[in-house]
């Protein structure tokens, strides 16, 4: 497996992009694997291109680098990776195209760049507030719940016009909060704030607790708060950390925000179909294993957030509750009119909304029932003791429950 640091020079990735377009426009193929192989004994070696918004060493660049490991291992090297880090080969605006193109062939797709070009997507990601918010149970309930909803027939059309398959989904974070420079604990507080949002659904709800809002993008967002622009950034715990906004960030309140469906691990359709049978059955599962890996290193960043954070960095947890009332009333008609608005390009939106509530109530009486997850109250001492707790927290047959659901 090859990974290129985040600083590879920009001219090494324009001269293999440039190579990229050539060989498609000269060949109509990019890839050295044909359609007509049946097997990955047969199949000639193939190295996909990786693009990766996130940094190499974090939540989101250990999922990516065990993805890539389980492939090349169970395909003997036939399948090898270059993987891009922080954005280095793309910008998180540009993946949809790149990787329809093929100028990727595997990433991270954000569907939040894209309520244009992704309208159904946008509107999964518009109902990010319906997981439960007690911690852990939320995140898996609403991982395994957006890995079968992404089967949707809406859903896997959208995503093949524009020349894309997703291999896997991610729900990491429950709720996406708010890490501020001052405490923000009430309505009065809140009002006036300059907070960094990203996407459609936070820059709604930041602007209902009255709050303005301000597009920077994740590289922006430790100056941002260091220099004053914003008073607040809206994130979760793992991106708190991995971009280090809690060296300059202290006060931090776990409102309920809603959590993100818009997170995509999605390869280039045609260089899905060059890939014979097995190897595609073997791309997958490691998928599934990109989802736990992601999902198990993003609640071990809450658990870091919650003791090292507190104790090393001078984090200081506030109630969110006077904010969550506030956000409760605003999330549930958020969705009655995100859900008329969306009917012209989702005649069935009600029906899409059912269907989702159904698979989060499967997996959470599923979780409760089989595996013992609780429901949390929603106060300070009790939200940082449950992020505390799972330090050193593995999904264990939940994982494998999820994987036996998905890849029937």
């Amino acid at each position: 497996m090859n990974a290129p640091s985040d600083e590879t020079p920009k001219r090494s990735i324009l001269a293999r992009i440039a190579f990229l377009g050539l060989l498609a426009g000269v060949s109509g193929l990019t890839h050295a694997a044909s359609a007509s192989e049946t097997s990955i004994e047969t199949m000639k070696p193939v190295t996909f291109t990786v693009t990766e918004q996130g940094p190499e060493k974090g939540v989101t660049g250990d999922a990516a680098k065990a993805f890539a490991k389980e492939v090349e291992t169970r395909t003997n090297g036939k399948i090898k990776f270059d993987l891009y880090f922080s954005s280095s080969l793309m910008p998180g605006n540009e993946v949809l195209k790149g990787l329809g193109s093929g100028l990727a062939d595997i990433g991270k797709l954000q569907t939040a760049y894209f309520p244009k070009e992704l309208p159904v997507a946008t509107f999964l990601n518009d109902l990010g507030s319906m997981p439960d918010n007690s911690f852990p149970l939320g995140i898996l309930q609403g991982g395994a719940a957006q890995l079968e909803i992404f089967n949707s027939p809406e859903l896997v059309d959208e995503l093949t016009s524009y020349n894309v398959k997703i291999l896997a989904t991610t729900y990491a974070y429950i709720n996406y909060d708010l890490l501020c420079t001052k405490p923000v604990v009430t309505p009065e507080e809140a009002s006036g704030i300059r907070a960094r949002v990203g996407g459609k659904v936070f820059s709604s709800e930041a602007k209902a607790l009255g709050m303005t809002s301000v597009p920077l993008a994740t590289g922006e967002m430790y100056d941002g708060l260091q220099k004053g622009v914003v008073d607040c950034a809206v994130l979760h715990p793992a991106g708190n950390i991995d971009y280090g906004l809690i060296e300059v960030a202290k006060d931090f309140t776990p409102i309920q925000m809603s959590g993100y469906l818009g997170a995509l691990w999605a390869i280039n359709l045609d260089a899905w179909n060059n890939l014979p049978p097995d190897a595609q059955q073997i791309m997958r599962e490691a998928g599934i294993t990109y989802w736990r890996v992601y999902t198990e290193g993003s609640i071990h960043k809450y658990a870091e957030l919650a003791t090292d954070g507190v104790d090393k960095h001078g984090i200081k947890f506030h109630d969110p509750r006077q904010l969550d009332a506030v956000l409760d009333k605003f999330q549930k008609d958020y969705i009655k009119q995100e859900t008329e608005i969306i009917k012209p390009k989702l005649p069935n939106a009600e029906q899409f909304v059912a269907k989702f509530q159904a698979l989060l109530d499967k997996w959470k009486e599923t979780l409760i029932t089989e595996y013992g997850y609780k429901e949390i109250p929603r106060d300070p001492e009790n939200i940082q003791q449950s992020w505390a707790s799972v330090k050193d927290f593995q999904m264990g047959p939940f994982a494998d429950r999820v994987k036996q659901e998905n890849l029937k």
